[in-house]
């Protein structure tokens, strides 16, 4: 006989609250159309919020079941049949790795009891559908019954009527051109400290800085925190908006990594991630300047704690999304290593990776993933080189890192592009990002090409000669 462990009901609703808590003050991602007859009952737009709400909560919860096993919760959300056949689903979802989120719904009243109690509606709805093996985007169509008992609006009847795959968007314009220069952030303000902090002055400073390296390109960053409702996100919008605006006046392209600093790949808060989209891509699509989009930094380190068909779900889904909200933008993922560059290449338009890898190797790499990548753009978008030393010699110097880079850019010169990490010194690293390892932050404060005086290190002129041969085309 198998025995099963449950968890207690205050556990339950622990982890629950845990996955919901960093959506429960946003807005989902629900549109609302007008009946197409008359109801018992109008539906406000006080209903709207609530049922909406109540749905996408809904969801999330059966969310949770699938990643937890734990079906119990959901009868806070559903009931009737369609607790049962909920709680099915779940287990089942949660014993075979399959998983299945609800996303973008456009709700349309079909009925609403005259005393309130009872409410019915069809919805047009984005649906996720995947596992280890497999991945599905549909647009299906769905009867939902919701009755309202003392603790809120169950889910009762949920019925699909129709399904319909996603059609791919045309492809975007190709890449066009070499692409070389920088990743960014202002030396005082690294990482979580650049949108609470920016500053338009020294942003101007320090694009002209990468102008006057011979670069074209700057591949920069938003973290999730920063572009979601409840941060301050109006002006960092609008403070998104005059950097891009900055960097067409030069001339740079500019590389937006979306998704920074995300730690969470639930299912369940898929839905809080397109509305940060719907709140950035239109300022992004907007900009001449912005010339790829960068789904997510390094999710390949991500696997291992997050489940590698998880996040390669997530990715595919957001690229959907990013096309839809942004066509005719190629996008990317910067992978952390050659290794993973070659996953989801037939749903990218440009292949990009990450190469810190042995400096004996670095041509090799880039041979293996042009070769995986076919005709599509292939950016190492971060190499980088430290400069700190507790001595001298060690564990490096401003001669060291000028040396090993000269070298990487040597076997990378036939890349359609190469980006250095980074800029500047960080005279006080974010421990968010970096850790708190004295030797990491110390490694970390020391990548700049200026260092932390401002003052141009040997890097700087070896940068200037090789981005003109890459751009040129040379040997």
């Amino acid at each position: 006989m198998t025995h099963h462990t449950f968890a207690e009901p205050d556990e339950i609703i622990a982890r629950l609250r845990d996955v919901l808590d960093p959506v429960a003050d946003t807005e989902w991602t629900h549109d609302w159309e007008p009946p197409q007859r008359v109801l018992a009952r109008p539906i406000t737009k006080n209903d709207e919020v609530i049922l909406g709400a109540r749905i996408g909560e809904a969801w999330s919860a059966f969310g949770v079941a699938q990643k937890t096993g734990e079906t119990a919760i959901l009868a806070d959300w559903f009931g009737g049949v369609a607790l049962e056949r909920a709680q099915h689903a779940a287990a089942t979802a949660h014993a075979d790795e399959t998983r299945m989120a609800m996303l973008r719904q456009t709700l349309r009243p079909e009925f609403h009891h005259l005393d309130g109690s009872l409410v019915q509606l069809g919805s047009e709805t984005l649906t996720v559908r995947y596992a280890p093996d497999h991945y599905d985007l549909a647009q299906d169509t769905f009867r939902t019954t919701l009755l309202r008992r003392s603790t809120g609006w169950h889910v009762i009847g949920h019925e699909r009527l129709a399904s319909a795959p996603v059609d791919p968007p045309d492809a975007p314009v190709a890449l066009e051109g070499k692409f070389v220069g920088v990743n960014y952030y202002p030396a005082q303000t690294p990482w979580s400290l650049f949108w609470p902090g920016y500053d338009a002055t020294i942003i101007a400073e320090d694009l002209r800085l990468v102008v006057d390296l011979g670069g074209n390109a700057v591949r920069m960053f938003l973290p999730v925190d920063d572009f979601a409702p409840g941060s301050d996100l109006e002006r960092n919008l609008a403070n998104l908006g005059d950097f891009l605006r900055q960097a067409e006046a030069l001339g740079l392209q500019v590389m937006p990594t979306l998704f920074d600093m995300k730690g969470n790949y639930d299912i369940a808060t898929w839905d809080a991630d397109l509305v940060k989209l719907d709140a950035v891509l239109p300022v992004l699509a907007a900009s001449p300047a912005v010339t790829v989009i960068d789904i997510k930094n390094e999710p390949d380190l991500d696997f291992e704690t997050h489940g590698k068909a998880n996040v390669l779900a997530w990715l595919r889904t957001m690229a959907a999304e990013i096309r839809r909200g942004a066509p005719g933008i190629p996008l990317t993922v910067g992978w952390a290593s050659a290794e993973a560059a070659d996953l989801l290449v037939p749903h990218l338009e440009v292949v990009s990776y990450h190469d810190y890898a042995p400096l004996e190797g670095t041509a090799d790499r880039l041979a293996a993933v042009r070769a995986a990548a076919g005709d599509k753009p292939v950016l190492v978008t971060e190499i980088g080189a430290s400069a700190w030393s507790l001595t001298q010699d060690f564990p490096s110097s401003d001669a060291a890192q000028a040396r090993d880079l000269a070298t990487r850019l040597d076997g990378l010169t036939d890349a359609d592009g190469v980006l250095l990490w980074t800029l500047h010194d960080f005279p006080d690293p974010d421990s968010r990002a970096v850790g708190s390892s004295l030797w990491v932050r110390g490694l970390q404060a020391r990548y700049g090409i200026y260092d932390e005086t401002g003052k141009p290190r040997p890097l700087a002129a070896i940068l200037r000669t090789t981005f003109d041969k890459i751009l040129n085309g040379e040997k």
